[in-house]
C-alpha cells in the first residue's frame, strides 16, 4: 500500500473520480501529466479515478491547485467530512492559498480594483 493513499475512506459515489477525470481530460493532461505533478505514478491516477484507492490530504492539496477543484470540493467528494477550517485553493505543490488575505492586501492598496478582481476570480476557478 502507497503512504499516500488510503482503501477504507468512503468516497462520494459517482463523483470523486469523475470529477477528478473531468478536470484532467479538460486541462488536456494525460495520467502520467497529473502523476508528475501531484508526485505519484500514471497507475496510482488512474486507480484514482476508478475509485480504487482515496488520496490523504498531501494529494488532495496537489490535486486541488494542479487540476484547479477547490479543496473541499475534492475531500468531500473522497469521503471526509469538513470538521475544523480548510483553504478552499491550494498552489500546484499543495501550499494553502489565502485568498481572504490577498484580496485583504489588494483591497488596501488599491481599493477601486477590487469588484474587477472578484470577477476575475470567478472567471478564472470556472476555467
Amino acid at each position: 500500500m502507497e503512504k499516500h493513499f488510503f482503501y477504507n475512506a468512503t468516497p462520494e459515489p459517482g463523483n470523486f473520480g469523475d470529477l477528478i477525470r473531468q478536470a484532467r481530460i479538460d486541462k488536456n493532461l494525460s495520467y502520467e501529466d497529473v502523476a508528475k505533478k501531484i508526485q505519484v505514478t500514471a497507475e496510482e491516477v488512474e486507480k484514482l479515478e476508478k475509485m480504487e484507492i482515496i488520496p490523504n490530504d498531501e494529494i488532495l492539496r496537489k490535486l486541488s491547485g494542479n487540476l484547479g477543484i477547490t479543496y473541499r470540493r475534492l475531500r468531500i467528494g473522497a469521503g471526509y467530512n469538513m470538521r475544523g477550517s480548510y483553504p478552499d485553493y491550494y498552489l500546484p505543490d499543495g501550499m494553502p492559498i489565502d485568498i481572504e488575505e490577498i484580496l485583504s492586501k489588494i483591497y488596501y492598496k488599491y481599493p477601486a480594483s477590487l469588484s474587477r478582481l472578484y470577477e476575475l476570480i470567478e472567471v478564472l476557478l470556472e476555467e
